[in-house]
């Protein structure tokens, strides 16, 4: 674990808090993309398939390089990682802004990943370091909440700036802030100069690792997508463990591993791992299921729907903060099993909307699973950090960056084919023909409850998951300090 925290004045930590915080709210800024890509697609005259892969491209690279990244923060410094990652995400920013070709944007879209994996992965663990144990939780809290705020501006800013600058400002408005970034870690992060010593960076590993984690997330996009009888899905998806068996034969002779297997016997990082993936499987049906149940369900505008996402975020905000000063008090792990603990019953309220429901009673379903997302998120990144070895900090944080990213992942793909199923059957039971366009209020809502029943059952499973790993292991430890002191 991270024992000790560099000699830093209070002033300098809370900045250094806050470059940690704007590495993670750039990252969340993307989001926005996704407001973007109707116009996108009819300023290129494509189709949705195709356009599809500015996300998938995005997601793929950064989920993939995420535990390199770590890895290599670790090995190098986390200020030469952390600044890497903000410059290739500047650099990507300013070129989709600017390329006329889409081609050239899905290529730069992983260039933008890369980088935007390398801040997710280096950021907690800026944080962590400045600070003693007892007041991690704490600056977790200021870095999530951050997260959070970005995730606001983007929801807010988005149909925004499309609307009246077009969809290159949803990528070049992001440049001066992600220069920003850098400019911060430049001027605040110290340098490690102490270089490697008999260790090299780990080429084949990342390489097998990042493969597996890209050729995984392009199998299940593409499978939830457009069917997993289709090649592509099929060859990814078998790909993807080949290249995990790959990588197990190299790490056991690498100086210093992409992955590091002795993380995987440490249940305070397994449990928190597991948790993140299911709560985020759980929660990101929001995403792409509840907009329709705005717009289409209850009749309401753009407007209304950017309202309801900002009451999500604005309260993931208030909770990481709430939750990072609460978990410096208490034990972490009660309060971030509490946080999934109110994510599932977020997401239960969330499955009894229906046609006729208020707007306000919306906006309450969904500021408590706002709310529980928010304090499991802070919670859970100080637990983990508190207890993973203090040299392995950023791979550990690079590890929950690819769980909440295949979490999504795993969403869309499973629950979007599941509620395209369920629909498709209460349509048949109400004596609607297959092939209408316009969806049926009553059909959409008996299959909206069901999946979000099930995305609540989820995030009651990273809860248990998450209370029975880290019971075991402090069981396990107490057990050690007895053999200690016979």
């Amino acid at each position: 674990m991270i024992t000790g925290a560099v000699t830093l004045s209070k002033y300098r930590r809370w900045l250094v808090a806050l470059c940690a915080g704007s590495g993670l709210a750039l990252g969340a800024m993307d989001t926005g993309v996704n407001v973007a890509l109707p116009a996108i697609t009819e300023d290129f005259g494509t189709d949705m398939q195709t356009i599809q892969w500015i996300i998938v491209s995005h997601v793929a690279a950064r989920a993939g390089l995420s535990v390199s990244a770590g890895s290599s923060g670790d090995l190098f410094g986390l200020k030469r990682v952390f600044l890497v990652g903000a410059a290739l995400n500047t650099i990507a920013l300013l070129a989709v802004g600017l390329t006329p070709d889409l081609y050239a944007i899905f290529g730069l879209r992983v260039l933008q990943g890369i980088g935007t994996g390398i801040l997710l992965a280096a950021s907690p663990a800026v944080a962590a370091q400045v600070y003693p144990p007892h007041q991690r939780g704490g600056v977790m809290g200021i870095a999530f909440s951050s997260q959070a705020l970005g995730l606001l501006a983007a929801t807010l800013g988005a149909a925004v700036l499309v609307e009246f600058l077009g969809w290159r400002w949803i990528f070049l408005a992001r440049v001066p802030i992600s220069a920003g970034v850098f400019l911060l870690g430049w001027v605040l992060l110290q340098r490690d100069n102490r270089l490697p010593q008999g260790k090299s960076l780990d080429v084949m590993g990342a390489l097998a690792l990042s493969g597996s984690l890209v050729a995984l997330v392009i199998g299940l996009h593409v499978g939830g997508r457009e069917g997993w009888g289709n090649l592509l899905p099929i060859t990814m998806l078998v790909l993807a463990p080949a290249l995990l068996v790959l990588l197990w034969h190299v790490e056991r002779t690498a100086s210093w591993p992409a992955m590091d297997m002795a993380l995987l016997k440490i249940r305070a990082f397994v449990g928190p791992c597991a948790a993140v993936m299911l709560g985020w499987t759980g929660v990101f049906v929001i995403w792409f299921i509840f907009p329709f149940y705005i717009t289409d369900i209850l009749d309401r505008g753009a407007p209304t729907l950017g309202v309801m996402l900002g009451t999500l975020a604005a309260g993931m905000s208030t909770a990481a903060l709430m939750g990072g000063w609460a978990a410096d008090r208490v034990q972490p792990r009660h309060v971030a099993t509490t946080g999934l603990g109110v994510l599932a019953v977020g997401l239960a309220s969330m499955a009894f909307l229906d046609q006729h429901s208020e707007i306000w009673v919306v906006a309450v379903r969904i500021l408590v699973t706002g709310f529980g997302l928010g304090l499991t998120m802070a919670t859970i990144y100080a637990l983990t950090l508190d207890g993973v070895p203090g040299a392995r900090a950023a791979t550990a944080s690079g590890a929950l960056g690819v769980a909440e990213s295949m979490g999504r992942v795993i969403s869309v793909a499973v629950f979007g084919s599941l509620f395209a199923i369920r629909m498709g059957h209460h349509e048949l039971g109400l004596g609607i023909l297959p092939g209408v366009d316009e969806l049926d209020p009553e059909a959409f809502v008996a299959a909206s409850r069901e999946v979000f029943l099930i995305a609540a059952g989820l995030a009651a499973a990273g809860m248990v998951v998450l209370a029975g790993m880290l019971t075991i292991g402090r069981q396990d430890a107490v057990q050690q300090v007895r053999k200690g002191r016979r």
